[in-house]
């Protein structure tokens, strides 16, 4: 009869995500976990089999975790509502993380399987995006794809820049991106001081 699990996997998958946050996606080692969650690095093996199958394992449990977090933030359909939803889901990032988002991207883009976790976590925010414009918006799959592709792209350009806080900064960009496709709209940044970290939900 097996032994019970003291530590569950979903135990030593939060471990493994403070792990990351620590050393990044790419320099964690199955021995970082295993003291980090308190077990043998052979345990782990025996559950996980290997690092890798292990950081697939953390990356699934978010791509799973994405769509309800994404029903729990702001919704209605509408340019203030698109407004409040994209700042809420950009006021999590942290300058301090910029380079273990960029390393995931590199990891994502190595590895097929999580590639498509990748495209599945983009299909699922487009879609909250496009439900959340105006229903009399035209091409409203293409303009949640522009405003994905911004702050997308923003990210990218605070990894060059370093100017203020990221959360900021992306935030900023959205702003002005929708300042120019409804341009009779005023969207307001609570958060005027630059560098002021708002709180969100986590994704």
């Amino acid at each position: 009869m097996p032994r019970p699990k003291l530590i569950s996997d979903d135990e030593v998958l939060d471990a493994t995500r403070r792990v990351i946050r620590k050393r990044g996606p790419v320099q964690f080692t199955l021995a970082d976990v295993a003291a980090e969650v308190g077990l043998a690095r052979a345990t782990l093996i025996q559950r996980f089999e290997n690092r890798a199958e292990l950081f697939r394992r953390v990356m699934t449990r978010g791509a799973e975790r994405l769509e309800t977090e994404l029903a729990n933030m702001p919704g209605g359909a509408g340019a203030q509502e698109v407004w409040r939803f994209l700042k809420t889901l950009v006021s999590v990032l942290e300058s301090e993380r910029i380079n273990e988002y960029l390393l995931t991207v590199v990891e994502e883009m190595s590895d097929p399987y999580l590639a498509g976790l990748a495209r599945h976590r983009v299909l699922l925010i487009r879609q909250a995006i496009a439900a959340r414009l105006p229903e009399i918006t035209h091409g409203r799959e293409e303009i949640a794809r522009h405003l994905q592709a911004v702050l997308q792209g923003a990210s990218m350009q605070w990894a060059v820049e370093r100017d203020g806080e990221l959360s900021f900064f992306v935030a900023e960009r959205i702003r002005t991106a929708l300042s120019l496709i409804f341009p009779k709209e005023i969207f307001k940044h609570q958060d005027s001081a630059r560098g002021k970290r708002s709180k969100g939900v986590k994704q």
